[in-house]
């Protein structure tokens, strides 16, 4: 027997199935499939429960169909009784569902960052490709059911997520750019900008939350070698023994003003920075100042100054080896002006006094030389000698005279020996020499003899026309010595 709706699938009235078999009106796969349903009731005496499809005029159709063994006052099964329930349109909507899943699983696996949700609770309910392989798992499908502590995070990880969690589910609100440590699956701990936002039903009412995290573990790090190497360069900046000062380009104002600046100048750095030239300096110079920064930046080309003056606030008047580099962009557009100022004041001072210490030290050698040249020796109380030995020029002519009559006024002497075996040539200035000293000595009182003459030394004098008139001379220094002794009385 069986009702009105099970005779509807084949398109007959009830009483015109009756006596006939599934085989007469289905394919034999489908009666093949219903015959083992029931043979499997039969045999085990259980219900036997299974989806299964059957032709309908419009279509095929999926039924439920459950088989239950039916007894006779024997217990033995004497028949098979079967109820169907049509749940076509609900497999239609649960692959229709299925297939969405897939294919929203299908675009959050393919999204470059972590994508993640949870229920009320801060279990995992799915997750992408991109999350499941931080977190060492082999499919997205491993995720549901598990924990943050199930998980290859730390535990003081796992517990600031799970706060963060509470914070949004309590607040209703989202917490954007969380950065925050992950330790993942490969023990490599990565660097994350998480985002998550509250899951609400249709009601609004909050639960779970979504999750987004971007892994920017390079990011941290190219921002900390950024870091770095901007305080080296600040680090190196300040402590540059010359004065480096940045300004901007378009205005002049300062960037960047280090420790010698502030020490050349006698200004610290928060009273420079966002000021220009003409808030410190004379118009004049400031004027000057921004000229040639204008010219150095309209040329594109660095500019020395080996020396210039500068009026500094606090240190006045300095000398500056300035040099000027422009700097620009990547569309080279300049963007600032850095300016090194060496400080040339104290270098100079010091290079000038070097200079009058050497011409000291020149000229005292030099005296030192004359000295030894030209030595005047005191024979007596009354009697010195002045020995001439080596070419006499002008320089020589005038310091014997001024050591012979030095000496003769020291030493009151009455007798001047000049003693001339040394000089190998006698010439006009040696002779001019002569005379000169035997004059200016007789204006001091005393008698001159010039000792040491020899034969050739006499007819180069009587050659010259040499007039040595007022003057004794003696043919060697032995004679002039006895002579002057004998004229002053001895020793």
């Amino acid at each position: 027997m069986l009702n009105r709706n099970a005779a509807a699938v084949v398109g007959r009235a009830p009483d015109d199935l009756v006596g006939h078999a599934d085989s007469e009106f289905f394919a034999e796969a489908h009666v093949a499939r219903w015959r083992a349903a029931e043979r499997k009731a039969a045999r085990t005496g259980q219900v036997v429960v299974q989806e299964e499809t059957a032709p309908m005029p419009d279509g095929v159709h999926t039924f439920l169909s459950i088989r239950a063994p039916m007894y006779d006052e024997h217990g033995k099964v004497f028949a098979i009784s079967g109820f169907s329930t049509d749940i076509t349109d609900r497999v239609r909507v649960e692959e229709q569902l299925r297939q969405a899943r897939e294919r929203l699983q299908l675009i959050i696996d393919s999204l470059p960052g972590a994508v993640f949700w949870k229920d009320r609770n801060s279990i995992y309910q799915g997750c992408n490709r991109t999350f499941a392989r931080f977190a060492g798992l082999a499919s997205p499908a491993e995720i549901v059911g598990k924990s943050d502590y199930d998980l290859p995070w730390t535990r003081e990880e796992s517990d600031s997520y799970r706060a963060f969690d509470r914070q949004v589910m309590e607040s209703g609100e989202a917490a954007l750019h969380i950065i925050e440590t992950q330790t993942q699956a490969d023990g490599r701990v990565a660097w994350a900008s998480t985002n998550k936002i509250p899951l609400r039903d249709r009601r609004g009412k909050v639960i779970g939350i979504l999750g987004t995290y971007e892994d920017i573990t390079d990011l941290k790090r190219a921002e900390e070698a950024l870091r770095e190497s901007q305080q080296l360069l600040q680090t190196l900046f300040a402590h540059l023994p010359v004065a480096v000062l940045l300004k901007a380009a378009a205005d002049g104002r300062f960037v960047l003003w280090n420790a010698a600046s502030e020490q050349l100048f006698g200004l610290r750095a928060e009273e420079v920075i966002g000021k220009t030239d003409y808030d410190f300096f004379p118009q004049e110079q400031a004027d000057s100042f921004r000229a040639k920064d204008r010219e150095v930046l309209a040329r594109g080309l660095t500019e020395m100054i080996p020396e210039e003056p500068v009026d500094s606030p606090t240190l006045g008047r300095r000398i500056v080896r300035t040099t000027r580099i422009p700097l620009y962009d990547e569309h080279g557009k300049p963007t600032h002006l850095l300016v090194i100022c060496d400080d040339l004041t104290e270098r100079r001072r010091a290079e000038q006094e070097r200079l009058v210490l050497q011409e000291q030290i020149i000229e005292a050698q030099q005296r030192a030389l004359r000295e030894l040249s030209t030595p005047l020796l005191p024979l007596s109380k009354r009697v010195v000698l002045l020995p001439i030995i080596g070419s006499v020029d002008t320089e020589r002519a005038l310091q014997l005279i001024e050591t012979l009559l030095q000496g003769v006024a020291e030493h009151r002497a009455d007798i001047a020996l000049i003693d001339i075996t040394g000089v190998q040539v006698v010439d006009t200035q040696v002779a001019n020499t002569l005379i000169q000293a035997a004059r200016a000595a007789r204006l001091l009182g005393a008698r001159v003899v010039l000792t040491g003459i020899r034969p050739e030394v006499a007819r180069t004098l009587v050659h010259l026309g040499v007039d040595l008139g007022g003057i004794l001379t003696r043919g060697t220094l032995q004679d002039g010595i006895a002579y002057a002794f004998g004229q002053a009385g001895g020793w």
